[in-house]
């Protein structure tokens, strides 16, 4: 079955631009922007915002301060000072052709350009505050008679050069212009898409024999270095031969070469997996304030194996886990998106989980980086997972066998546990109303149809039966704090999985992995209190040494 992976491939430029051609406005399309080698783009996104030929200096008498600096190589580009009435200073330069899109209204009072009113300008990608847009309110009159122009905030911008950096170190390795395309007959599917904010090439979805999908775009130059023999067996170029290419730098897997098999230490094109790759160095991303801290090693493939225990059906029918199926599916193609080795285990006794977690714990993991161990089942008090038969093992019980005694092969790298179970019966309610039948708990009392308690949680009296980490380098992210229920929703699944697997797809490249969990904290939360349901928050717990980014 084909699967098209969700990874963020930039939109069209033109698709997202507001456009009002009442106006007479005119507007940067994909071919205007490449048109030009020097752009200014978003500062938090490295989204395309305008190209060095369209910044025009248009002056105004409400200016603070203004002086002229080289921008895009233009040596007398006009940077003026305002002021709103907030008391908040910005500093502008002026465009004729931006991409952009309109927030709100437009407004005439307080503007800085007398003559035009003003309206808030975004970056069409990330909706972050760019500058505002201007138009003329008369038909005679204004600024050299321009009808429309863009203010845009200086330090909202930054210089971009096109490149992409590989994603786990910075390092560059390829230039927008080497990105050409060479078509493939084997391919699953291809489209042409955007990288770089407008640079359209052609993307290529392939599936290796081992079953792993991969998006991939090619060039004809590329900063990487070679790892293993050429091979002409399975070749997605044929008859060209293949060779993986890493990172010269972490030694990350970046994507192959291809070339003549005779040809020995030569290649014609590279194909670089798409979600392997950056837009901006990982400094620029936000992680430049943590430079100093030590990150795990994540640069093996595939980087280690993560096992997944889903209990949907149990004996009494009554009790089977409605909607726990979704989890599974998209955890299964989260983790194949992060290169790892994925073994789903469904409906297993609790001595069968052990069993389990031994026979995992018994593998050599020396050529991985990483573990993952995700439990999806009811549970109940003192944090149990139950069997499908109704007995139950302790999460303990099952990280123990995980330990540098038990599986030394793993001592030193990251362990990921995420259960997804009831970890009691109360409730923190959002109101009083409990009719919200598309949600069910993970609990055992519920199995049980034991009488439910909705006293708020006592932290003295539950937490000391919460299980912690017992060793470094585990991480243990419950879906619900101790003493609480789980919900999950029985057509799209639980609230904790649904919004973990969204937000590391999402934020990986950007941000740590305990950042990430944090963030999922929230959008649990407010998910609880949007459908009414109650409140959920998870309860993620680590003894992690370094940074972890996926």
């Amino acid at each position: 079955m084909r699967t098209r992976l969700n990874l963020r491939i930039r939109p069209r430029t033109e698709e997202r631009v507001s456009v009002d051609y009442s106006l007479n406005q005119k507007l940067a399309t994909t071919d205007e922007m490449n048109a030009d080698c020097d752009f200014l783009c978003c500062s938090e996104c490295g989204y395309h915002i305008v190209a060095g030929k369209n910044l025009w200096n248009i002056s105004s008498k409400h200016a603070l301060q203004s002086r002229q600096e080289t921008v895009l190589r233009w040596n007398d580009c006009l940077i003026q000072t305002f002021r709103n009435p907030p008391g908040y200073d910005f500093e502008v330069v002026t465009a004729t052709l931006a991409n952009f899109q309109n927030r709100g209204g437009a407004f005439e009072e307080h503007s800085w350009f007398p003559g035009y009113s003003w309206t808030v300008a975004e970056c069409p990608q990330c909706y972050a505050h760019i500058g505002w847009t201007y138009r003329r309110l008369h038909q005679s009159g204004g600024f050299k008679d321009r009808n429309f122009f863009v203010g845009l905030i200086l330090e909202s911008l930054i210089q971009d050069d096109h490149p992409l950096y590989c994603k786990e170190c910075g390092n560059h390795i390829t230039l927008a212009r080497n990105i050409q395309t060479f078509g493939s007959d084997v391919a699953l599917e291809s489209w042409f898409d955007t990288v770089l904010g407008c640079q359209m090439c052609f993307i290529h979805l392939f599936e290796n024999p081992s079953g792993y999908q991969f998006q991939v775009l090619t060039a004809t130059s590329a900063n990487f270095k070679w790892r293993g023999e050429a091979s002409a067996q399975h070749s997605w170029f044929p008859p060209h031969a293949w060779r993986i290419a890493e990172c010269p730098q972490c030694s990350a897997h970046l994507g192959w070469s291809f070339g003549d098999p005779q040809a020995e230490g030569n290649y014609n094109f590279v194909g670089l997996i798409h979600e392997n790759l950056i837009q901006k160095p990982w400094e620029s991303f936000g992680r430049q304030g943590n430079a100093a801290l030590d990150k795990y090693k994540m640069n093996t493939y595939p980087r280690g194996i993560c096992l997944i225990v889903n209990n949907l059906n149990f004996h009494d029918a009554t009790n089977d886990r409605i909607g726990a199926e979704c989890d599974e599916r998209e955890l299964e193609i989260l983790f194949k998106e992060l290169s790892f080795t994925v073994c789903v285990k469904k409906n297993l006794e609790w001595d069968e989980m052990r069993t389990v977690a031994a026979e995992f714990a018994a593998k050599d993991h020396s050529q991985f980086d990483a573990f993952v161990f995700i439990a999806m089942s009811h549970g109940g008090d003192r944090d149990v997972i139950l069997g499908v038969k109704g007995r139950t093992i302790r999460v303990e019980d099952l990280m123990a066998e995980f330990n540098a005694a038990n599986c030394p092969t793993l001592q030193n790298k990251p362990k990921l546990f995420f259960i997804q179970a009831c970890r009691g019966t109360s409730k923190e309610r959002v109101r009083s109303d409990d009719s919200n039948a598309a949600f069910s708990r993970d609990s055992l009392t519920s199995m049980f149809k034991e009488k439910l308690s909705f006293t708020p949680f006592s932290p003295e009296s539950t937490l000391p039966r919460s299980v912690c980490p017992q060793e470094a380098d585990f991480l243990l992210a419950f879906a619900t704090a101790p003493g609480y229920v789980a919900w999950r929703n029985q057509q799209y699944g639980s609230l904790f999985v649904q919004h973990l697997v969204e937000a590391i797809r999402e934020l990986r490249h950007r941000h740590h992995l305990l950042d990430i969990l944090t963030e999922v904290n929230r959008r649990v939360v407010e998910a609880g209190v949007k459908d009414g349901a109650a409140i959920q928050i998870p309860a993620p717990t680590h003894t992690l040494r370094a940074q972890l980014y996926l």
